[in-house]
């Protein structure tokens, strides 16, 4: 008798690789992400930075003494955005906002009109003179352009501007509620400190800024903030609430 015949072996699929569309989908993607991530980064520092000096400014401290870390920018940047993101809807200028919205509109229905067959004025206008009719074609997609070009810009600078107003704002608000909890003897809620040297208390408030060098503090005492070179002083942080005259 005959052996069975022994099955052919299945031949091994060859493993699949990514294909080249697939890849580059990926590569945008990610470039995309990254250049996302940029902005994002660059907004938050502006945010931050403007914060910063306006909240030093109000007090009066020359920000260039105490200058602030890309790190730290970027964080305070982040916590003014959502601490005065809760009010950009009631403080938005939505007039600003209305006119941008209403010109984007008229150029995207325009751009979108069905194109129109001959019609008398085109006759009309196809039988003018060479120096008559040119001209005025240039003159309609000059202001076409000029048109588009305008409204583009008003809505990029409403866009550009909403990340130094929220910074500015979050500085005002910051120094304001501090000078409030000064005024109105509510120093528990601020952090009090003393400044010592040679064993004894020369200055007791809220400290401003700090850097290696220079310390900026509110003196209770005197009513007024004083910018001090830290060398000799220890900064001593008490429990004491801060009271204000």
């Amino acid at each position: 008798m005959n052996a069975p015949a022994t099955p052919a072996a299945k031949p091994t699929a060859p493993s699949e690789k990514p294909s080249p569309s697939a890849l580059m989908t990926l590569a945008t993607i990610a470039g995309g992400l990254v250049a996302l991530a940029t902005l994002l980064g660059f907004v938050l520092h502006g945010c931050g930075h403007v914060a910063y000096s306006t909240y030093l400014n109000d007090w009066g401290v020359q920000e260039g003494l105490f200058p602030q870390t890309a790190d730290w920018k970027v964080v305070r940047g982040y916590y003014a955005i959502v601490l005065q993101g809760s009010q950009l809807i009631s403080d938005i200028p939505w007039l600003l906002v209305f006119y941008a919205f209403c010109g984007m509109t008229i150029a995207i229905f325009v751009a979108n009109l069905p194109t129109v067959q001959r019609t008398a004025f085109h006759d009309w206008f196809a039988a003018r003179p060479f120096w008559v009719r040119e001209p005025v074609k240039a003159m309609a997609g000059s202001a076409a352009v000029l048109y588009v070009a305008l409204t583009m810009t008003l809505i990029g600078t409403l866009l550009a501007l909403i990340p130094g107003w929220l910074g500015e704002r979050a500085g005002h608000h910051q120094a304001l509620k501090e000078r409030e909890a000064i005024k109105n003897e509510d120093g528990a809620k601020l952090p009090s400190a003393e400044l010592w040297r040679d064993g004894k208390k020369e200055v007791s408030g809220k400290i401003i800024a700090s850097s290696e060098a220079l310390v900026a503090i509110y003196d209770q005492d005197l009513d007024l903030v004083r910018t001090l070179e830290r060398t000799g002083y220890e900064i001593r942080s008490g429990k004491a609430p801060l009271t204000g005259k």
